[in-house]
């Protein structure tokens, strides 16, 4: 077993910590190196290409619009540069202008089909906001129902207890009944809707 005067002992030959420390330098220096020479590229590039247009001489984009003197070379690119230039970008504007009209139904549709979507849920959340109401209201009658029968005129008796105990009971069978009923509806509810919407977004 040998030592290492940084990470102690160690078996074989060679600290295996140190060999993975000198190893990560070494790539750490290698990746900026790359990285050096990616942004010398850079602005060797930008210091060579500083303008918008290429000179037809040099090749190099050295030209601003209307220039009459490439500031590299010094030549000069001629009116007729700058009058197919100027054609040049305006038929590519007429075409970018007719792209975006030819592009104009589809993005009205997409653009009505996301309003269904939006009103499709927002009716779907006040549809299950009302089935949940009529499910509160309903709990809170029978709740109202049970202390008027059992309790508020029967007394406290033992009548009056066996009465609440089984009024209590039919509550629990007819939430359970009146749970089924607002699930169903809620689904029932949502299916239509998705179905309305699908129909929608499948017309062309």
């Amino acid at each position: 077993m040998s030592y290492c005067n940084i990470h102690g002992r160690y078996d074989g030959d060679g600290c295996p910590t140190c060999r993975d420390v000198e190893s990560e330098i070494i790539d750490s220096l290698a990746r900026s190196r790359e990285d050096l020479a990616t942004a010398a590229a850079h602005i060797a590039h930008a210091e060579n290409n500083p303008g918008d247009y290429v000179c037809p001489s040099c090749m190099f984009r050295t030209l601003k619009k209307g220039a009459s003197r490439c500031p590299k070379c010094h030549a000069d690119p001629g009116r007729q540069y700058w009058v197919d230039v100027t054609a040049r970008e305006r038929a590519q504007e007429i075409a970018a202008a007719e792209e975006w009209e030819r592009g104009r139904p589809a993005r009205e549709a997409k653009e009505a089909k996301d309003r269904a979507r939006a009103a499709t849920e927002e009716f779907k959340g006040k549809m299950n906001m009302v089935i949940i109401g009529i499910g509160v209201l309903y709990w809170l009658y029978e709740l109202v129902d049970i202390w008027r029968h059992s309790w508020g005129f029967q007394g406290s008796g033992l009548f009056a207890l066996f009465n609440g105990i089984g009024s209590i009971l039919n509550l629990a069978i007819g939430g359970v009944i009146m749970g089924v009923v607002i699930g169903f509806g809620t689904w029932a509810v949502v299916a239509v809707a998705d179905f309305l919407l699908d129909a929608f977004n499948n017309t062309e």
